[in-house]
């Protein structure tokens, strides 16, 4: 992880320079943020990865990485923090059973956020965990806070785009089916098709299906 990080510097160093002069380069703060199950156990100091050697060490390459390993903290320590990182390191460290006996204590870590921020919260849980988990997560809880209440709506939101694209993923695989039948299926064309995401011109263009004499009279109707 020090060798990568250092590529990572070097790298950025070298692609800043090409978009402008500076007299002097800009410190980096490195970080590595660590959410796996095991302990970690990699050097945080460069020099660490060096075989030992009689160079003095002003001469070598050495800096260190703050390491944020989540295993690490304790839940207790979260539970003081109250804050959108925190909240996100708790559903880390957490199992799905323990996700959801304490589900009101994740809330609690995120209520006093601004809705930008809880916003962001929401989209990355779902994407997160198991959304049949999250729905009866948001279930178990009886009295609603302002929080809960958002995040109840944000539920009824992904249900509905969940529908909403299967809908379209049927319309493609129509679409496709019926142009690769009758027209031949070239891989421009199943990408036009997969692109369009708006039903309406789909429809159109599956009516259009119908009397189309060319593929392209067919593909019109999706621009």
């Amino acid at each position: 992880m020090s060798l990568r990080l250092l590529e990572y510097i070097v790298q950025f160093y070298k692609d800043l320079l090409k978009v402008e002069k500076h007299d002097r380069l800009p410190p980096v703060f490195p970080i590595v943020l660590y959410s796996g199950d095991d302990k970690w156990t990699a050097p945080v100091r460069f020099k660490d990865l060096l075989a030992s050697s009689k160079i003095p060490t002003q001469y070598l390459p050495d800096f260190q990485y703050y390491k944020i390993a989540i295993n690490e903290i304790p839940q207790k320590r979260l539970f003081e923090i109250k804050n959108a990182v925190a909240s996100i390191f708790f559903v880390e460290k957490s199992n799905p059973q323990d996700l959801a006996a304490n589900i009101k204590t994740f809330v609690e870590l995120i209520k006093a956020e601004k809705s930008e921020v809880l916003d962001l919260i929401t989209d990355w849980f779902f994407m997160s965990q198991d959304y049949t988990i999250v729905k009866k997560h948001i279930s178990t809880i009886n009295e609603l806070t302002e929080v809960t209440t958002m995040w109840a709506t944000a539920v009824k939101e992904h249900d509905s785009k969940v529908a909403q694209r299967a809908i379209i993923s049927d319309k493609h695989q129509i679409l496709i089916d019926q142009i690769e039948i009758r027209f031949g299926l070239s891989a421009r064309t199943k990408k036009k098709i997969l692109i369009t995401i708006n039903p309406a011109k789909l429809d159109k263009a599956l009516k259009r299906f119908a009397t189309a004499a060319t593929c392209d009279e067919v593909l019109k109707c999706l621009d």
